[in-house]
């Protein structure tokens, strides 16, 4: 098997990833719209009444989160290679990547599970499960904050990747920091940037392979 022509497609999970997550936003909206938290009996009816479409969305993001997991790695390697040393910056936005991942999966798991479960449920653990997705979708938005800054970093540093997309990652990582709005990060810039930086990554590495086997002049 040539692995290393599998290795140059990697990125692009960040952007299938993505896909996954408009499919799952899609199927999401053609159902029922969740109840506020605050209403546990309207929770545990959503539960019950829209049990295929959660399963369907929920199932999709979590394939979604796992996803970025690759494509995170795919991300180190390209900033640990321009960084060098003891590529402690690369390190940092990996490890966020990871976190970030986790808490995009531990939030879809709560709603998955409450659909799959519903026969089980009661109002007061359908709103527990709720407030669990919630929980984590916070836990997402405030890892995102190093892997945003670090990556930034590291390529305003060395210009691996657009000096531009530097700047743009630390202004979503201050828009994460502003608890308003900072949802807003997670839900539209991150998709965006994950989507920009999969394709960026792959020419990357698609340049580099051919120069690689380009014939010596």
């Amino acid at each position: 098997m040539d692995t290393t022509r599998w290795e140059r497609f990697a990125p692009l999970t960040g952007f299938v990833a993505v896909v996954l997550f408009v499919i799952g936003v899609v199927i999401e909206e053609s159902g029922a719209s969740r109840p506020d938290d605050g209403d546990p009996a309207a929770l545990l009816a959503w539960f019950r009444d829209d049990t295929g479409t959660i399963i369907g969305a929920e199932f999709l993001f979590a394939l979604g989160a796992i996803l970025l997991i690759w494509f995170f790695g795919s991300l180190r390697s390209t900033l640990r290679g321009a960084e060098g040393g003891s590529g402690r910056v690369s390190a940092i936005a990996f490890g966020g990547g990871l976190i970030a991942s986790a808490g995009l999966l531990m939030s879809a798991a709560p709603i998955l599970q409450g659909a799959i479960s519903e026969d089980d449920l009661v109002p007061e653990s359908a709103q527990t499960l709720a407030l669990l997705s919630d929980a984590f979708f916070g836990v997402t938005e405030f890892a995102l904050v190093p892997m945003f800054v670090a990556a930034a970093l590291v390529t305003l540093r060395t210009g691996v990747l657009p000096v531009w997309l530097g700047w743009v990652s630390l202004a979503i990582a201050v828009l994460l920091l502003i608890l308003p709005v900072g949802w807003a990060g997670v839900v539209f810039a991150f998709p965006l940037w994950t989507l920009v930086v999969s394709v960026l990554l792959f020419r990357k590495g698609a340049a580099s392979a051919g120069a690689a086997t380009a014939p010596a002049p």
